[in-house]
């Protein structure tokens, strides 16, 4: 009976983990419109929903896929994703 409540818990915990990759993936797969801390003005994103939804991260640790201000930009901090644009950090190679 013991191996009955393992595959029921493990079913379980696959069913909650499905449920929590959709919504992920459902908050973050259309394009943003935020403000670049790097230049000042309004850009557009879209971050790489299908990577969050498996790792299970917040959308602000969701790298953006495209940029209205890419390529001149495309070395930024991302900073725009959680609106803290007063971080110091190393430029991304």
């Amino acid at each position: 009976m013991p191996t009955v409540y393992g595959v029921g818990f493990l079913l379980l915990c696959g069913a909650c983990h499905l449920l929590l990759a959709t919504l992920t993936y459902l908050r973050t797969r259309h394009p943003r419109h935020v403000h670049c801390p790097t230049t000042g003005t309004r850009a557009t994103i879209t971050l790489d929903a299908v990577a969050g939804a498996l790792l299970l991260t917040r959308p602000e640790d969701i790298k953006v896929v495209r940029c209205s201000l890419w390529p001149e930009h495309r070395h930024c901090f991302q900073d725009c994703r959680d609106g803290h644009s007063n971080r110091c950090r190393a430029p991304r190679p």
